[in-house]
């Protein structure tokens, strides 16, 4: 595709008016990038165009919501599925990308996973931009949301100022790149990777941000779609200033369309019920009706369902497996230390709180389908492993992001789809085996 460079629509600004060092994964002790992804899973798909695409897109709709819940992640299968410029697996350009998404519009994952497979495949199953299912019948939603592109162009090439300036006012960008001398970065590496290398550009990239080593040399932290154990968590610096492996030279932006601005958050509600609270006298609660109102498996094994605010416009014919509950007579809890309830005063606790709002920051994961590809029972290892991603980044700040794998979980025989599970076998099994994360081991249903 031939791109047009002459719209760039940024003033440049000058290596002395932008900072030294910068990066949108910490902006401030904020983390404003999306989950990390691997296109190679479950089996390998040349699908880096769309991945630069979309990520790109996602951090940028994130930069626009300042980071807030939920974590938008836009949905590179749509592509595969629908995108007719291009090849799918087997190929395409970030730009035309963006030009079906303009055209078209996107979803996010929770509508259509990541299968790593194209429409241009003979047997390629198709299919619909967003769907959900129960049982053996999978359906459209009544409702999904839709995210749009603004405008998308073309950064002026082997120009590093305009490209330092293009991220640090709005968002990573992506940029086409030789693969060849990425494939031979080590696992781990944290350094600068200097390569004079410049072969055929046949891969794509985002760059999220710059800086200077100790040594005085500069550099691009560029994010790979290889999973989080290529090079440092998925991440690697390459050296600024060199056009290394033409990563200065075919790079592109995007500019979201706020289409997020009506989105109904659990804060809304939290804000009524206070509003309400504050202007009532307090009641004592009635036990038995608030477990009435709740999601709590009854003795019976009936799991009794409740209206929250991420209830979709449809309902559910049927429930999801029995979720096996926990004999804690006869289970211990592997904690050995004191916890929250022992030493933290009821009466200091806020009267709101969440954590996908803390001083505008949030700490939980992407907002998961367990029901696609295929209908699945795994809500005992969804709510489990997304409690632990959650914790993880509240323990890492927020700045290195991760979404443990619940396919992991049931690869290894912990419940199942079709017969549900216990919550307390996935944690001893987390406990024992340990888990990865998403970028090593996708869903499946």
């Amino acid at each position: 595709m031939t791109v047009d460079h002459s719209n760039w629509d940024l003033v440049k600004r000058t290596k002395e008016v932008l900072p030294d060092n910068f990066f949108w994964g910490d902006v401030n002790g904020k983390n404003y990038l999306t989950s990390m992804k691997n296109q190679h899973i479950p089996h390998y798909c040349g699908a880096c165009w769309i991945f630069g695409a979309t990520s790109c897109l996602s951090d940028r709709i994130n930069v626009m919501k300042k980071g807030a819940f939920p974590e938008v992640t836009v949905s590179p299968q749509v592509l595969l599925d629908h995108d007719y410029y291009d090849n799918g697996c087997h190929g395409g350009d970030a730009f035309m990308a963006m030009k079906w998404i303009k055209e078209h519009g996107v979803q996010d994952e929770s509508c259509s996973l990541y299968r790593a497979q194209g429409h241009e495949e003979t047997n390629a199953n198709v299919q619909p931009v967003c769907k959900d299912c129960v049982g053996q019948n999978c359906f459209v939603p009544d409702s999904y949301h839709t995210y749009q592109v603004e405008r998308y162009g073309a950064i002026p090439p082997n120009d590093v100022e305009a490209m330092m300036t293009e991220i640090y006012a709005r968002g990573p960008i992506f940029c086409s790149v030789d693969a060849n001398p990425m494939q031979n970065v080590p696992f781990g590496f944290a350094g600068v990777w200097k390569t004079s290398e410049k072969g055929d550009v046949d891969h794509v990239i985002n760059v999220a941000g710059w800086g200077t080593d100790e040594n005085g040399v500069d550099y691009w932290v560029v994010r790979n779609s290889w999973g989080e154990y290529y090079a440092k968590n998925g991440f690697v610096k390459v050296e600024r200033g060199t056009d290394s492996m033409w990563i200065e030279s075919y790079c592109g932006y995007v500019i979201p369309k706020n289409t997020w601005s009506n989105f109904k958050l659990p804060t809304d509600d939290l804000s009524t019920m206070k509003a309400q609270s504050d202007s009532q006298q307090e009641t004592k609660l009635d036990a038995d009706k608030v477990k009435e109102n709740l999601n709590i498996v009854s003795e019976t094994g009936v799991e009794k369902k409740s209206e929250n605010v991420f209830s979709r416009n449809f309902k559910r014919p049927n429930p999801d497996p029995y979720v096996h509950p926990v004999d804690w007579n006869k289970y211990k809890p592997v904690v050995k230390t004191r916890q929250p309830k022992d030493y933290v005063p009821t009466e200091s606790l806020p009267k709101s709180f969440w954590w996908g709002d803390v001083d505008g920051v949030n700490y939980l994961t992407w907002v998961t389908n367990q029901h696609i590809p295929q209908y699945c029972g795994s809500c005992y290892a969804q709510s489990t492993l997304g409690a632990m991603s959650d914790r993880i980044n509240i323990l890492q700040k927020n700045l290195d992001r991760v979404t443990l794998s619940v396919q992991n979980v049931l690869n290894c025989g912990i419940g199942s789809c079709e017969e549900g599970g216990s919550l307390y076998q996935v944690y001893m099994f987390a406990h024992s085996h340990g888990v990865t994360e998403y970028g090593c081991n996708l869903y499946l249903a």
